[in-house]
């Protein structure tokens, strides 16, 4: 079995039931080891490094996961976010949690639920996106982009703090400085910044700086950046600034100054005041070069691709004819809170264009873990953006602060089709048995693909009425039951309600009395169609049950004959230990009786002392010469021990220094050949320069020689 193989076999992904008709959904956290999977209105989750099992939580109590829904999850991995255009829910993951039944336990894990009914908490608007955001402490604060352009933030921890509304209609006469139609919305790498795609000119990106939670959590590495870059921006300014820029910039530092003086450093949170969440718009961002050909076409998705482990980033906007804009904040922003149509250094570089054949891109996603790489949705396949062939360049250009490695650097990413299946959903990176893998969901299907080394990808699709090969369950005896039995219980609690439901589609009394062969039939046989899809689903969740109880018994049988040969291997050796049992017990009698010699001479022992303790004439008796011999002798014993422990201490403190003493003459030894090698490679050398000009003096001389006698020979 390949390693790809081994991850199917996790029991997580082996519960798998009734996936040809409900939608499913996976999530990973802390470099891939914790993994979420979602389907069936049930929550799995299992941490790949120390668990072979899974644990599961029925959340049908609170919502029906159907199409309508789109789930999320943190950056933690802690929390899910359910929302529709009606509805959001949240979630909290139990991990740690085994076998969670009552209801009162499963209640405390639905932490947050928000209707557009509520008027309270903002607009009826419909809901467009959630984001978690990714530096609320405990992600505790959710983003929410309604259909009038609103953006509204709550405190799902602390639900009596009113929500926060951004980019509000004003109620003044004349004209409005609010941003509409706003598609997009996605953060920066920081976490600070909150990208909005508008759709009015086509396709102009702004942003919302700082965008801050309640509670912020933050480091002080974080700080100090922050803090460096506000004083950077603080000493450039001088007199030629616009004032908005400048006073802007003034609460930007005050901001961080609070945020220095406020810090909890050990748990790494910040409060942050209402005046410093009330922020506005900013921008557009101008894209230098802007392709001329995209005046045509319209804006679609907006997102962040982080290109190495610190801040930097490239912001990438999707276009509804498959292009895909990379682009670079070239310059420094600044916050902004109580200005209207406000911009300072709103600029973006295009670094690359790139087109996908499919135009339908549904979506738009990147892993924390895979830098520079992004993942295209589109109806039918999924396609990855692959940048780092030039972003891990630009990235080390960036901290070195030099550029010229850019010069023979080209802007070329590679894109390629990784799978091709119908209406994908999600995609997770998992760790798991040293290998790294891509998980992709789509309805009916996960794909999985190994990109370990040299990222060749393997590709192997999982039915849910596959059945592989168990997970060793290790050393120690553990029940391998796959799925847990409450698990089991909830599906055939819901397959009973759906049993005892009556059918949706109500046969109207005028076609009841009528036969099927009559001119209204095509009518009879649109009902019947719409009854036998409601039969066809109940028939589904019956083989989802049936399925599952089969897999139930079967694991039940092997569990049973597990049990029956480790009783029989037990049974075995039972002659043995009766063998045994005798001869220690033989052993046992003899230290019994042992024992009790003992206790009775040490009963003796405690009486005689008490007699001396209660005698005078004992108490005023003189010490005997033996007595007086045998304290003697203990006394020079624990002299002797005494000198024993300074003389070990003596030697102790000897040995370390001779150690100390040979390691520094080793040292100087390795140093002293180490210099003598030098030098007689230098007379080496010495002696061969001096031996090649005394070669050349000698020819030299030869020559002179030669020519002296060939002058004496022509003169005579």
């Amino acid at each position: 079995m390949s390693k790809s193989n081994s991850l199917v076999a996790l029991p997580i992904f082996q519960a798998s039931l009734s996936a040809s008709q409900s939608p499913s959904y996976i999530f990973s956290s802390h470099n891939g080891t914790r993994v979420v999977f979602i389907q069936d209105n049930i929550i799995r989750w299992c941490n790949s490094l120390t668990e072979s099992s899974y644990q599961s939580l029925d959340f049908s109590r609170h919502l029906i996961l159907d199409d309508t829904f789109r789930v999320i999850s943190s950056a933690s991995g802690d929390l899910l976010g359910f929302f529709n255009v009606q509805e959001i829910f949240v979630m909290e993951v139990p991990w740690g949690y085994n076998n969670i039944e009552e209801a009162s336990v499963q209640d405390a894990f639905q932490l947050f639920h928000y209707s557009v009914g509520q008027v309270e908490n903002g607009s009826r608007s419909l809901i467009k996106k959630v984001l978690f955001h990714p530096k609320s402490y405990h992600d505790s604060c959710i983003v929410v982009l309604k259909e009038d352009d609103t953006i509204t933030m709550f405190d799902i921890l602390n639900q009596q703090h009113k929500p926060i509304v951004l980019n509000k209609r004003s109620n003044s006469f004349g004209l409005d400085a609010r941003v509409n139609d706003i598609t997009d919305l996605a953060f920066s790498r920081d976490g600070l910044t909150l990208y909005c795609l508008n759709t009015t000119e086509g396709g102009d990106v702004f942003a919302f700086y700082p965008l801050l939670p309640p509670v912020l959590l933050l480091g002080e590495k974080d700080l100090g950046w922050i803090l460096n870059k506000s004083l950077v921006m603080y000493e450039s300014l001088d007199s030629t600034t616009d004032i908005t820029v400048k006073r802007n910039i003034i609460k930007q530092l005050q901001l961080v100054s609070k945020l220095h003086e406020n810090l909890d450093s050990q748990l790494g949170k910040v409060e942050i005041d209402e005046e410093y969440r009330l922020v506005k718009m900013q921008g557009p961002f101008t894209i230098n070069p802007f392709p001329d050909e995209l005046y045509e076409y319209t804006a679609a998705n907006i997102t962040t691709i982080p290109i190495d482990n610190m801040q930097n980033e490239i912001v990438c906007v999707g276009f509804d004819d498959g292009s895909l804009n990379l682009l670079f904040q070239d310059l420094e922003m600044s916050m902004s809170w109580d200005v209207d149509n406000y911009v300072h250094n709103n600029s973006l570089v295009l670094i690359e264009r790139i087109k996908i054949q499919e135009t339908d891109i549904k979506s738009l996603k990147t892993l924390p873990e895979e830098l520079g790489k992004l993942y295209v949705f589109s109806e039918n396949s999924v396609h990855q953006l692959d940048s780092t062939n030039w972003s891990a360049i630009l990235s080390r250009c960036i901290e070195e602060s030099d550029l010229n490695a850019l010069g023979d650097v080209k802007f070329e990413s590679k894109l390629e089709n990784i799978v091709t299946i119908e209406h994908p959903s999600n995609l997770a990176y998992i760790s798991w048995n040293d290998t790294s893998n891509l998980v992709l969901t789509a309805r009916g299907k996960l794909t999985f693909q190994n990109i370990s080394n040299d990222k060749e990808l393997q590709t192997t699709k999982f039915d849910a009425n596959n059945k592989s090969d168990r997970i060793d369950a290790g050393k120690h005896y553990e029940m391998s039951f796959t799925q847990p039995i409450n698990e089991i219980l909830s599906l055939n609690e819901s397959f009973q309600k759906a049993c005892i439901s009556p059918c949706e589609k109500i046969i109207p009394p005028a076609y009841r009395q009528m036969p099927l062969k009559n001119e209204a039939s095509e009518n009879q046989l649109e009902i019947f169609t719409g009854i036998s899809k409601e039969f066809l689903q109940k028939i589904i969740k019956a083989q989802s049950l049936g399925f599952s109880i089969y897999n139930r018994i079967q694991e039940q049988q092997f569990e049973l004959t597990r049990q029956l040969q480790a009783t029989s291997k037990i049974i075995s050796k039972d002659a043995d230990l009766q063998e045994k049992l005798g001869a220690q017990n033989k052993k046992w009698d003899a230290q019994v009786s042992r024992q009790v010699k003992l206790m009775e001479r040490f009963k003796k022992l405690t009486e005689n002392l008490s007699q001396i303790a209660e005698s005078k004439k004992l108490r005023e008796k003189n010490i005997n010469r033996g007595e007086m011999k045998w304290f003697k002798e203990i006394r020079n014993q624990i002299l002797q021990f005494n000198n024993f422990v300074r003389s070990q201490k003596s030697l102790q403190q000897d040995l370390s220094y001779m150690k100390k003493e040979l390691t520094r003459i080793e040292a100087e030894t390795i140093k002293t050949d180490e210099k003598t090698q030098n030098e007689w490679d230098e007379l080496r050398k010495m002696l061969e320069e001096d031996s090649k000009i005394i070669k050349e003096c000698n020819e030299e001389l030869m020559h002179v020689s030669q020519q002296l006698t060939t002058n004496t020979q022509s003169k005579n």
